[in-house]
């Protein structure tokens, strides 16, 4: 099951907003630090903010358009270049972070597609009652 919007939906404001359901799946994308020069980031950054402060929420259909194409594409674009060490692309590498991806599978979450890419990783992932989003891949316990 995927985000329900009729259903209460939990939002946390860190460096992005972050909204949680209880029993939906998630397409999550973590990045290399390297994978963005900090200049692009530090400018996306303020032209983020900018687009935001000039375009009160809530949106309509045409300004979240914009701010997808804007924002969240052009991350994705540049990430798609392939820019920094791209360590992923090593295949010792790669086994690391699937070992590390499946080692809490069925125990902490469920696993839908994923995809290491040289510099990112894209994953679905179904957290298991009882755990958070954000410490499903650490190593603990």
């Amino acid at each position: 099951m995927f985000l329900d919007p009729h259903a209460k939906i939990d939002i946390f404001k860190r460096s992005l907003p972050h909204w949680r359901q209880a029993g939906v799946r998630y397409f999550v994308t973590f990045r290399l630090a390297d994978s963005v020069p900090q200049e692009k980031l530090q400018a996306w950054k303020i032209q983020r903010n900018d687009f935001i402060n000039n375009h009160p929420k809530p949106w309509n259909n045409s300004d979240t358009q914009k701010f997808h194409e804007q924002f969240t594409n052009k991350i994705e674009e540049w990430l798609d270049t392939g820019m920094g060490t791209c360590v992923l692309a090593d295949d010792k590498v790669s086994k690391i972070v699937a070992d590390c991806m499946s080692h809490f599978e069925a125990i902490r979450y469920h696993l839908g597609q994923w995809v290491i890419m040289p510099n990112h990783v894209h994953v679905v992932v179904s957290p298991r009652p009882g755990f958070e989003l954000e410490v499903l891949f650490l190593k603990r316990n």
